[in-house]
């Protein structure tokens, strides 16, 4: 039987020499989730709303202004919302 490398961990190979390993996107998915929702229900809150933030100023920029007001605005009330109504996935 041959051995197969688990679906975590993708093997490159060049020449037949192993040139580095590296993580399949599903784990890092899984590590970046698992971190998240360790977070407190304040950290948490605060993660979605600084991303939330963020994109809206990635994508106003992207459209030729950045909205940077709305950027905070969106922000901090994502901030308000999730603190408020949501609570931690872990919880």
């Amino acid at each position: 039987m041959r051995y197969r490398t688990p679906p975590s961990v993708v093997n490159v190979y060049s020449g037949g020499k192993k040139l580095e390993s590296m993580v399949s996107p599903r784990r890092l998915y899984r590590r970046l989730d698992e971190w998240a929702r360790n977070r407190s229900r304040a950290s948490y809150a605060v993660l979605v709303g600084v991303t939330s933030g963020l994109t809206f100023l990635g994508v106003s920029a992207l459209f030729g202004d950045a909205m940077i007001a709305g950027a905070a605005a969106s922000g901090g009330t994502m901030i308000l919302l999730q603190y408020v109504f949501v609570s931690n996935p872990s919880e």
